[in-house]
Parts: C-alpha cells; structure tokens; sequence
C-alpha cells in the first residue's frame, strides 16, 4: 500500500475493465530532466533487481495493490554509500489478490535480473518508490539507461 505521504500527492480514478481494474495517477510534482529527480529523491542508486517479491493489498481496496521487487544495490548516486551491496525492496502501484488484477497506466513492473538506475523515495524502512513511478526508472538497454517508458536515454 502506497503511505499518507506518497498518497497525499495522488489523485486519479479508478475503473473496472474485463481484464482488470486500472488506475490512471496524476503526479502534483513534475520533474523536468534527472537534476530534478536527483533532487527530489531520497535515494539515487544502480542496481540489479533480484528478485520479484510479488503483490500486497487489501483485498477490495484497489489503491492498496503493490507489486515489491528486492534490489539488490551495486552503486549510490545519492543517498548513504553504505548502502551498496545491501538490498531493498521496491514497490510499485498495481498487483494481484490471484482475483483481482489492478493496473497503473504509469507503472510498468521491473524484473528479475534488469539492471536499472533508480530515483526513489523512502517509504518505510526498506522500502523505497520510483518518483513518479515510470518517470523514476531507468533500464539497461545495451549499456544505456533508458527510461522503462519513454525510452528518453539517461544522461
């Protein structure tokens, strides 16, 4: 479940289709280019996603589902260097009760073994969102980081 925090900033609607429900977010923050994320991010790392956690949610509450990945940390851009080699979990919106499937149009769900840079705030102890959720992402394409949706190449 997304916190108060990371809620108070999320407004959207959500509707019933016959695959699913899906959620459509719109973000009060807008970042511009990656000096802006870096800014507004508790954590900036590079790392590996290790394994795919799975979903969270109460059942019925739609804005409650999340899908966790661990990530397991090889480089920080900002935050504490200590962190590196030690793993986090990353969650994203959207995720299954094996009944309901909740899609976000601005969430498209790491994977194991992807190598991605990350803008992230903190949530929880260890746990940690993308900005933005896409805006936050970026994936290894042939040793370049591109963003997991609009492909914009990380520079």
């Amino acid at each position: 479940m997304y916190p108060v925090l990371f809620a108070k900033t999320l407004t959207g609607t959500a509707t019933s289709k016959a695959d699913g429900v899906h959620i459509d977010a719109s973000w009060s923050v807008y970042y511009a280019n990656e000096a802006e994320l870096t800014k507004g991010a508790d954590l900036v790392v590079k790392g590996t996603v290790s394994k795919e956690k799975g979903s969270k949610f109460k059942k019925g509450d739609f804005s409650s589902y999340s899908t966790d990945v661990d990530l397991t940390i090889t480089k920080i851009i900002k935050g504490d260097t200590a962190q590196i080699g030690a793993n986090i979990i990353v969650s994203q919106m959207g995720g299954t009760d094996g009944v309901n499937t909740v899609f976000s149009s601005h969430s498209t769900h790491l994977k194991k073994d992807q190598e991605v840079v990350l803008f992230l705030r903190k949530v929880d102890v260890n746990t940690y969102i993308p900005l933005n959720e896409d805006d936050g992402i970026y994936v290894n394409e042939k040793d370049k980081y591109n963003n997991i949706s609009s492909k914009k190449e990380l520079k």
